[in-house]
């Protein structure tokens, strides 16, 4: 079984906004919730449960933080010819 968990962190703490069992939805909610601003990082960890060895494997899909927006911002200013 496969699920995908949107994190969310805001003052200083990871929780668990919600669970999907699709991974682009996941990955579109968490996008959507990134540019809502209400948060600092956004994540999506797709956690595979095995039936046979009864063991769950965890991995981060998809990831944001604003610190990440910011460095782009800079990057794009910095790549601007100056007049």
């Amino acid at each position: 079984m496969i699920l995908f968990e949107i994190h969310t962190f805001r003052d200083g703490t990871w929780k668990i906004d919600s669970v999907f069992d699709d991974k682009d939805l996941a990955t579109y909610e968490a996008q959507r919730m990134e540019k809502g601003g209400r948060f600092s990082a956004v994540r999506v960890i797709q956690e595979t449960y095995d039936e046979e060895t009864q063991r769950t494997s965890t991995r981060t899909v998809y990831r944001s933080t604003k610190v990440d927006r910011l460095n782009v911002e800079v990057e794009r200013k910095r790549a601007q010819p100056l007049s």
